[in-house]
């Protein structure tokens, strides 16, 4: 407890009724004790020798009369330190406080007077005479019963916690008491009105008591009322700009003053019954917060039914795609943040999207009809967004497609021309077959034709405004690639100019080229077959192309063609024969192979012809005496005539006469015969018995050899073919079994033929 001397006075304080103040004139402090705990708290130092200790109502200030020290000290019982000292001029010995607490009256045991202090300025104020008496001691003020005028309000939730305020007079140091409910916490007072807080109680109606020193009286009733309680919020969510109506559904709502959306934020326009309440939400922080309802009985309690969500805006940063068909049903991807549980998205004014489909950051959604360029805004809980663009365009149309016709591989670049074709983003040759580089205007595209299937399709354009309808001006027919199976002849001459049957696939319509850019003339196609005039070309192989719309067709070992050279005669051997034919003939030259026919004078074909590409045997045909040329015939042509080629038709010897008729068995004898075409002639006397002759003729001179060989016959030139009638006419004079003594040569000098 400290020290303690001289103990002259003691109070409790007013507003700690368990804190003692004791007096300690012996030490010049005031010890401060905590009753329940009985020990010292504090310990305050004053003037000399304090005496007596009085409060004011409250209990804030305690007032310390000093004997020794002519004064009064003020102390703040809150920090328990001296704030204020009171000059008086006389040792004081006691003191009492006015009923009111507005006067301290102060007395000295050595002064015959007694002082008015005032403790809202802790001043003296005045003093009384006490007609030359010096007092000891002062009595307190006796306690009148209090008076009750008022109580407000007179109910209250029956959690407690509210402020009641009870007016009237005498209130100073007063309790007040609820009833069943007990004493009210927080009691301050004043002589005409003390405020308290309110226990929490039983529903219903209880008596209030207020009590003070001077009596406990009758302060009326207190009526504990249920709180309200809040079991849903619709919407439970809106924009942070506020002004959405809410209902707010619960119980014991009709007498609600106040609904709160977060602590301070009162929402506006409340009308409300016994289980609703209808109000504008204000504004507030994006976020969560309890929706509170506030009557006179108390305010809801905070739960999870009440939760109010606080949205921010939607923001619409972009749409794709941003233009469409003005008859609607594009889906479209507006991006952005805040999108999400969105209730509409419009394409302009009142103009509503279908089929939308939200996450926080984006909205798929099918855009209406609609006409021109249009704003596209979001609505969610927590408001409407700002605008993005979208442009409706009409529908593009196809009115031709050129070429109308390509190849079935696709790579040609064709034309569309029509209308709205601006902007495409697909051109489309049949369904989903997709064209390449693609190269739009309003009215024409480019485009490079995918691969197809052998037929018709209809070539389409898309654009923002959709896809084209289909028509007869959009048609493209795919046209397969030719195939070459076969070439006849395979085979011709350099110069060209032979007409060659092509024989195929999809030829119709076909230009045709004998190797690369050599163009055939005279060309004349259906689906399977093409004749043409083959161009010259150089010698070799070649592949005989077909090319259409379709394209070109392959080349393969079906397709070749070889250009031969024209043949040439070098040699006929023999160089002449009977008329008869019959007898071989091999032919010498160049380019003789494949010959395909062997000609002794014009249309008069050689048979058993044989060639190869430097030599063809042949059997020759009948044919009129004389001087015939030899040709041969090749894909490549017919050969040229020369002197090499030529060859003599010899007609048959005929003998008409023999003289004489008759000689000796050892021969030796010259025996004339007469004839026809006996130029040449061997002549025998029985088979196999050859005469030996010598022959002086003034054309021909022939030489027989006793070996038998036969005489060859010497070219005749151009004077003795002249006169060969009148040879045959001639004579031949023999000399049987006799030679010539001299040889003559085998054939003529050329000049003297």
């Amino acid at each position: 407890m400290g020290y303690t001397s001289g103990i002259r006075g003691l109070a409790f304080s007013p507003s700690s009724p368990n804190l003692l103040f004791v007096t300690n004139s012996g030490y010049n402090y005031v010890s401060v004790i905590d009753t329940t705990t009985n020990t010292g708290v504090a310990t305050i130092a004053v003037g000399g020798q304090p005496s007596d200790v009085v409060f004011g109502l409250d209990g804030a200030y305690a007032y310390v009369a000093n004997d020794s020290g002519s004064s009064v000290s003020v102390i703040d019982t809150a920090t328990r330190t001296v704030v204020a000292t009171i000059g008086t001029g006389a040792y004081m010995t006691a003191l009492t406080l006015t009923p009111d607490g507005a006067h301290v009256y102060a007395i000295s045991r050595f002064s015959p007077r007694m002082y008015v202090i005032d403790t809202a300025t802790n001043a003296v104020v005045s003093w009384y005479p006490l007609n030359g008496v010096l007092p000891s001691t002062i009595a307190a003020f006796p306690w009148s019963a209090p008076v009750v005028t008022g109580v407000e309000p007179s109910s209250g939730p029956v959690t407690g916690g509210n402020t009641v305020t009870v007016t009237g007079n005498r209130l100073n140091k007063a309790t007040i008491t609820f009833g069943a409910a007990g004493p009210a916490s927080g009691v301050s007072c004043t002589t005409t009105s003390c405020s308290a807080t309110a226990p929490p109680g039983p529903l219903g109606v209880v008596d209030l008591q207020l009590s003070t020193p001077g009596g406990t009286v009758a302060a009326g009733q207190y009526t504990h009322l249920p709180v309200p309680v809040v079991t849903s919020v619709s919407p439970s969510s809106g924009p942070v700009a506020g002004g959405t109506t809410v209902t707010i559904t619960g119980t014991d709502l009709e007498d609600a003053t106040e609904v709160t959306f977060g602590p301070g934020r009162r929402a506006t326009d409340l009308v409300c019954t016994a289980t609703s309440c209808s109000v504008t939400a204000p504004a507030g922080p994006a976020g969560t917060v309890h929706v509170q309802v506030i009557s006179p009985t108390g305010t809801s309690a905070t739960n999870d039914a009440d939760r109010y969500t606080y949205l921010p805006p939607p923001v619409v940063t972009a749409i794709h795609p941003d233009r469409g068909p003005t008859t609607g049903g594009t889906t479209v991807t507006i991006t952005g943040t805040n999108l999400a549980d969105a209730t509409a998205i419009t394409f302009g004014p009142g103009n509503t999207a279908t089929d939308v489909s939200c996450t926080a950051t984006s909205c798929t959604a099918v855009a209406p009809p609609g006409t021109g360029t249009v704003q596209v805004r979001v609505t969610t809980a927590g408001g409407t967004s700002g605008s993005a663009q979208y442009t409706y365009n009409d529908s593009p149309v196809v009115t031709a497609v050129s070429p109308n016709a390509g190849p079935a591989a696709g790579g040609n670049t064709v034309t569309i021309t029509g209308t709205n074709l601006a902007g495409a983003t697909g051109i489309t040759f049949g369904s989903g077959n997709n064209a390449t580089d693609v190269s739009c205007t309003a009215i024409l595209c480019t485009a490079v034709a995918p691969a197809g299937n052998a037929g018709d399709v209809h070539v389409q354009v898309t654009t923002p405004g959709g896809t084209s309808a289909t028509s007869d001006a959009d048609r493209y027919t795919y046209v397969s690639a030719p195939t070459v199976t076969a070439v006849s002849p395979n085979t011709g001459p350099l110069a060209g100019g032979n007409t060659v049957t092509i024989t195929g696939t999809d030829l119709a319509g076909a230009t045709i080229t004998f190797g690369s850019g050599n163009n055939a003339t005279d060309v004349s196609c259906t689906a399977t077959s093409c004749t043409a005039v083959a161009p010259t070309g150089n010698a070799g192989d070649v592949h005989v192309q077909a090319t259409t719309i379709g394209g070109t067709s392959a080349t393969s070992v079906d397709n070749q063609y070889t250009y031969v050279p024209v043949p040439t005669v070098t040699a006929v051997t023999p160089d002449a024969g009977p008329t008869a034919g019959g007898n071989t003939v091999t032919i010498t030259g160049t380019d003789l192979a494949g010959a395909t026919a062997v000609t002794f004078g014009s249309g008069n074909n050689g048979t058993d012809v044989s060639c190869t590409a430097t030599l063809c045997t042949a059997v020759a045909p009948a044919g009129s005496a004389g001087e015939v040329h030899v040709q041969v015939t090749t894909p490549g042509g017919t050969s040229a005539t020369s002197d090499a080629d030529r060859y003599t038709y010899v007609s048959a010897p005929t003998v008409t006469a023999v003289s004489p008729n008759a000689g000796p068995l050892a021969g030796g004898n010259t025996v004339t015969i007469t004839g026809t075409d006996l130029a040449g002639a061997t002549i025998t006397f029985g088979s196999g018995n050859n005469a030996h002759r010598r022959v002086l003729h003034h054309h021909l001179l022939h030489r027989c050899r006793s070996d038998r060989k036969r005489w060859r016959r010497s070219r005749a030139s151009h004077h003795a073919r002249r006169n060969q009638r009148h040879q045959r006419r001639q004579p031949v004079h023999l000399r049987a079994g006799a030679c010539g003594d001299r040889d003559p040569p085998r054939r003529w000098p050329r000049s003297r033929r």
